[in-house]
Formats: structure tokens, C-alpha cells, sequence
């Protein structure tokens, strides 16, 4: 693994979702770099509703993600859990902590596993919201 486009195709772990303690959302082989890439961008855009589906997954399963804002500075996650659908809203500065923890952990491990900054994926500033 040599550069920052490696690490964004290669590196693959199980993406967990708490809430509180309890885990509501477990998927297996997420590219965790790709997605923190999507997270990030969704966050610093501003963006109205955008799902997110791995490269290369299936389309017949549709996304594996979808964040919405719902008005009143709260924003929405979305996700089927088998075929119920399952929703859960926080406040925007309980999202700012969670995008940017994520980003910063998955930032982490890219530099602890393989010596690589993910600088022009993750740059550090553009998570200021």
C-alpha cells in the first residue's frame, strides 16, 4: 500500500453504528476510507438528503446509508434493517462530534496500519462545520 488511493479501495472493516450502548447498524466490508470520504463531503457541503452505496456493491440492494437534515438543526440516518426501516435523529453538534470522530479514527488507523496521511482525502480543516 503506497498511496492515499490504496488505502481508499483496500482498506475494508465492519462499520458499527451506536446508539448510546446499544449497536443499531453493523455492516461487514465497508471501505472505511471511501466512506468517511462520502461522510465528510455530505457534512462540509451542507447537503440535503444523499445516500451512500459502496463501489461495486450490488444496486439491486439499494444504499447502505441514507442522512437527511429534518429541519430544526437535527439531521437523520436511515438504514433497513432486514425490511424494517429504521430511523434515528440527533442534533447537528452530536453529528459534528460523530463525523468528525470517525473521520479522525479512520485517519488513525490509515496511519497506524500503513504510514499514509489521508490529507487530500480527509484534509483535517475541512471538517470545521
Amino acid at each position: 500500500m503506497d498511496s492515499e488511493t490504496a488505502a481508499y479501495y483496500r482498506l475494508e472493516e465492519t462499520l458499527r453504528l451506536h446508539q448510546g450502548n446499544e449497536v443499531v447498524f453493523v455492516e461487514a466490508a465497508v471501505p472505511v476510507v471511501e466512506f468517511a470520504t462520502w461522510l465528510c463531503a455530505w457534512w462540509t457541503a451542507h447537503q440535503p438528503a444523499k445516500s451512500y452505496t459502496p463501489n461495486g456493491a450490488d444496486p439491486d440492494y439499494g444504499p447502505l446509508l441514507l442522512l437527511a437534515p429534518t429541519g430544526g438543526g437535527c439531521h437523520r440516518l436511515m438504514y433497513s434493517r432486514g425490511n424494517t426501516p429504521a430511523n434515528y435523529k440527533a442534533e447537528q453538534a452530536n453529528w459534528h462530534y460523530a463525523v468528525t470522530r470517525f473521520c479522525e479514527d479512520v485517519r488513525q488507523a490509515v496511519w497506524e496500519r500503513y504510514h499514509l496521511h489521508l490529507e487530500r482525502l480527509l484534509p483535517p480543516h475541512q471538517l470545521s462545520h
